[in-house]
C-alpha cells in the first residue's frame, strides 16, 4: 500500500481508501463516541467524533475525527493513533465525485522486549512480590519511540457518457447509462521516525559494541 518495507508494520492503523465510507443524509448526522478498557493505570481509549450534512440535494460534506491510545500491559508501550478526515461527495445526473483529505499519525514506544523471558515462563523461582505487576518487569529500553505520519488526498469521480431510453412497468420513458467513464487520483506522503534518546543501552543490554566510527554518538533521530 504505501510502498515501503519501514511503513508496513503501522499500516493497520493507516485510514485507507477503501475504508472511507460517504454520506447521503437529508439531515444533518453526528456521531460521538468513547470507549475505555480497564484498568486505570494501563487503559485503552477511543474517542471518535463525526458529523455531516448535505449542503443540498446532491452535495455532501463532513469531517471525522479518531482518536485511540494503549498504555500496554509491561512497561514502554505507549501507543497513541490520530486520525482526521475531511470528505465530500456529489452525486448528480451525469456526473459523482467522491473527495477526502486524511492526516494519520502513530506514535509508538519501543521497549524491545522484557529483559529475562524467566520471569513469564517461571514465575516459581521469583522471590515473594519481586515483580508484583507485569509493567514491574523490567524491559530492555526507555527512550525508543517510532512515529509515522501520512497524508492523504483521494478523488474518484464518473461521468456517463450515452444513454438509452427504458419504460418502466408503467410505460413512462426513462434513460439507462450505457458507457460511463470512470477515474481517481490518490496522492501520499508518509514520513517515519525513529529516535533512541540514550544509545548506551544498546552496550549495556545487549553486551555489543558500537561501531569505533559512532562511540562517540548519544542518541539517534532516523527518519524514512
Amino acid at each position: 500500500y504505501v510502498g515501503n518495507i519501514f511503513y508496513n508494520t503501522l499500516l493497520t492503523y493507516i485510514d485507507k481508501p477503501e475504508d472511507y465510507i460517504f454520506f447521503d443524509t437529508k439531515t444533518p448526522y453526528t456521531n460521538l463516541a468513547y470507549t475505555m478498557g480497564y484498568p486505570k493505570a494501563r487503559s485503552e481509549e477511543f474517542v471518535q467524533a463525526l458529523f455531516t450534512q448535505n449542503v443540498n440535494a446532491r452535495l455532501n460534506i463532513g469531517g471525522h475525527y479518531k482518536y485511540s491510545t494503549s498504555v500496554g500491559r509491561y512497561d514502554m508501550q505507549d501507543a497513541e493513533q490520530v486520525s482526521v478526515r475531511f470528505f465530500e461527495s456529489y452525486n448528480g445526473d451525469v456526473y459523482r465525485n467522491n473527495f477526502t483529505a486524511t492526516y494519520n499519525r502513530t506514535a509508538i514506544q519501543e521497549n524491545g522486549g522484557i529483559m529475562n523471558d524467566s520471569i513469564i515462563t517461571h514465575p516459581e523461582t521469583l522471590k515473594e512480590n519481586e515483580y508484583d505487576k507485569p509493567d514491574d518487569i523490567p524491559v530492555h529500553f526507555t527512550d525508543q519511540r517510532n512515529t509515522l505520519n501520512t497524508y492523504q488526498l483521494f478523488y474518484a469521480h464518473s461521468l456517463d457518457l450515452a444513454y438509452v431510453e427504458r419504460l418502466d412497468e408503467d410505460s413512462l420513458a426513462y434513460d439507462v447509462p450505457v458507457a460511463t467513464a470512470f477515474h481517481h487520483i490518490h496522492l501520499l506522503r508518509a514520513h517515519r521516525k525513529f529516535t533512541i534518546d540514550d544509545l548506551s543501552q544498546y552496550k549495556n543490554d545487549y553486551g555489543a559494541n558500537l561501531p569505533e566510527m559512532n562511540n562517540s554518538m548519544k542518541s539517534t533521530s532516523d527518519t524514512v
